[in-house]
């Protein structure tokens, strides 16, 4: 930051926030760190994570309409879903929020509205009977190939 003829009163300010700092948390969070615990944590939440996208990829390709592309992410928990032509991703979207279901319409990710027939599915939920049903009355809402 140039603080130029603020320096004063922002060294002032950042002293004052930053100087009461608790300690503790930040020596229990320092041996958590050095502990390698939060390594397995990560460890054991990659796994889980890669275990409910596959969970979410067989369902979302057992129940949609044949023409129906999934990604196949190498990371992360979110799946790109493209739906037959001829399925407008706001039309299924709102039809997903009335009954509750999350998912996100493909056109956010196009400045030229692209990707109307996309969709955008967050699988960072642990898998549940109450999920397996989210998609297949999603996979109701998407139109076959028309």
């Amino acid at each position: 930051m140039i603080a130029d003829r603020y320096r004063n009163d922002v060294v002032e300010l950042k002293h004052a926030t930053s100087s009461a700092m608790c300690s503790l948390p930040q020596m229990a969070m320092a041996d958590y760190l050095r502990s390698g615990e939060y390594d397995r944590h990560l460890v054991r939440l990659r796994s889980a994570y890669r275990m409910q996208v596959d969970k979410m990829r067989f369902m979302l390709a057992q129940h949609f309409p044949p023409g129906t592309r999934i990604t196949e992410p190498q990371g992360g928990f979110v799946l790109w879903v493209e739906m037959p032509r001829g399925n407008d991703c706001i039309e299924v979207f709102n039809k997903a929020l009335e009954r509750g279901i999350s998912l996100l319409p493909g056109i956010l990710f196009s400045a030229a509205r692209r990707y109307k027939n996309c969709i955008r599915i967050s699988c960072g939920q642990p898998w549940s009977e109450a999920l397996e049903q989210s998609v297949i009355e999603l996979a109701g809402m998407v139109s076959p190939n028309q």
